[in-house]
């Protein structure tokens, strides 16, 4: 099997976050009505590709691999990180 494509993924609710405004890096807010529009805010602006529950086949989830090289897994945990504590920055 040396060579085959695999993965490591897990998916998280993301149902929470929409619906909410989020400030972006820009300083401005945005709101996040759907999965895409939260996929698409996290790839402008933190630079993270996460899919997307209709990309995935399950509503309302993100799914996030983790089969990455280490220093690549540890800098997206940061701007993960940074994402969240700019949902909590808000209030939401």
């Amino acid at each position: 099997m040396s060579g085959d494509p695999a993965g490591l993924f897990v998916l998280v609710d993301a149902r929470s976050l929409l619906g909410k405004r989020i400030k972006r890096v820009n300083g401005r807010t945005t709101l996040v009505g759907d999965e895409e529009s939260l996929h698409e805010l996290l790839l402008t602006d933190w630079g993270l590709r996460i899919n997307h529950g209709r990309w995935s086949g399950t509503p309302g989830q993100a799914r996030i691999c983790f089969s990455i090289d280490e220093p690549v897994f540890e800098e997206g945990l940061t701007r993960l990180r940074d994402f969240l504590s700019a949902v909590q920055a808000r209030g939401n």
